[in-house]
């Protein structure tokens, strides 16, 4: 089972620092797991981005932004459990800013509140589409 799952790059970027985190906690990561498999690419996507976020100049925050909101990362996936990692982890990133909204005073920073609505929202049907995903890998008649 070889399956591509498509991010764009805010949302892989979510997924892999809560992996990161959740691994924190845990100890090492599995040598199996999709955070382990996908490390390396990660490791080298966080280094590029941010060279250009601390860069300062108008033209590298203007690629930061455009690689953030509108480049993707495609990663092929090795097993069901891997989609489920990652489903795992969308949950943790929209339960906690699910709750960062909440905890926000009413009218405080109205923009920013629009952005983690937005976020969560996107992250939501990634989490769906990915959910159908692994169901569908993983019912008995599955290819």
């Amino acid at each position: 089972m070889a399956k591509k799952l498509e991010f764009t790059v805010w949302q892989f970027v979510r997924v892999m620092v809560d992996l990161e985190r959740s691994r924190g906690k845990a100890g090492a990561a599995p040598r199996q797991s999709f955070y382990s498999r996908h490390r390396e690419m990660w490791e080298e996507l966080d280094k590029e981005l941010e060279a250009l976020n601390t860069a300062g100049g108008e033209a590298d925050q203007a690629r930061y932004a455009s690689r953030m909101m509108k480049d993707t990362v495609v990663v092929r996936v090795q097993s069901p459990a891997h989609i489920l990692e990652v489903t795992q982890a969308l949950g943790r990133v929209i339960n906690q800013m699910s709750a960062e909204i909440r905890k926000a005073a009413p009218g405080a920073d109205p923009a920013g509140r629009a952005h983690l609505q937005f976020e969560v929202q996107e992250l939501k049907t990634l989490r769906d589409r990915f959910e159908w995903l692994h169901r569908r890998e993983t019912k008995p008649d599955a290819d």
